[in-house]
């Protein structure tokens, strides 16, 4: 049975994989203007760590804590850029999300939870 932490991030996860596929989507049929190349990167990696997440896989939690790094740089850039352009308040949200991240990959990083996804 997947502990409930495990599978909300899974939907995380999952909401994270569909917003990519509707990015995808967009780009690929030509409503959108960019390139496919960074959804579809996104797409792969949350799909691998909500699947994984589920699965109780070690490779999920890998990718999982990947992708949690990756948002949270992403947030703190984005928490910068809003404090570089005067919007104080909008930064703060940024750098919560980020912060939101690192309580993500320290609970992953637990002994407690590493043995979830070692016992296979």
């Amino acid at each position: 049975m997947v502990p409930l932490p495990i599978a909300l991030l899974a939907c995380a996860f999952a909401a994270l994989s569909a917003v990519s596929a509707v990015s995808l989507w967009k780009t690929s049929a030509g409503l959108a203007e960019g390139s496919p190349l960074g959804p579809l990167v996104w797409l792969a990696g949350s799909l691998a760590a909500m699947c994984g997440l589920a699965l109780l896989r070690p490779w999920g939690r890998l990718m999982a804590v990947a992708g949690a790094v990756v948002l949270m740089l992403l947030g703190l850039a984005v928490g910068g850029v809003q404090v570089a352009s005067g919007r104080p308040a909008d930064a703060l949200l940024a750098t919560c999300f980020g912060g939101a991240q690192v309580i993500v990959i320290r609970y992953l990083r637990r002994p407690d939870v590493k043995r979830y996804f070692s016992r296979g």
